[in-house]
């Protein structure tokens, strides 16, 4: 039952800021009985697989920003 919760439970927490404790209080009056330390454990394996993008590093964003000479400059 819980593993089918787990995407929703990350939600909570990840997008609306719900701690383990509110969502355990909101699944009980649900009367969907619930451990926090669960619903923390699956916060925890849910941290590991987040999709974060990187910034670049600072020597590919300087080699993108590398300008080419004007054709005024070619043409002499």
């Amino acid at each position: 039952m819980l593993t089918s919760l787990s995407d929703d439970i990350v939600t909570l927490s990840t997008k609306k800021g719900y701690s383990a404790a509110d969502i355990k209080k909101a699944l009980e009056g649900l009367d969907i009985q619930v451990s926090e330390k669960a619903i923390a454990e699956i916060l925890k394996k849910s941290a590991g697989k987040s999709t974060r993008s990187r910034k670049p590093s600072r020597s590919t964003a300087n080699s993108n920003a590398v300008t080419q000479p004007s054709q005024d400059t070619q043409a002499s």
